[in-house]
């Protein structure tokens, strides 16, 4: 199953970054490290 991920409740600020980076389920979700993820939520407060 792949599950998108407007369909879980995160916040509107991870949702964005997630999505920013192209990831728009689950599955694709797994493929990174924590501090991977991380970093992406930080390039874009910068973006922003």
């Amino acid at each position: 199953m792949n599950q998108e991920l407007s369909t879980i409740k995160i916040s509107q600020p991870a949702h964005r970054a997630l999505t920013n980076a192209g990831i728009k389920t689950l599955e694709q979700l797994t493929q990174y490290r924590e501090e991977e993820l991380l970093s992406l939520s930080f390039k874009t407060e910068e973006i922003l």
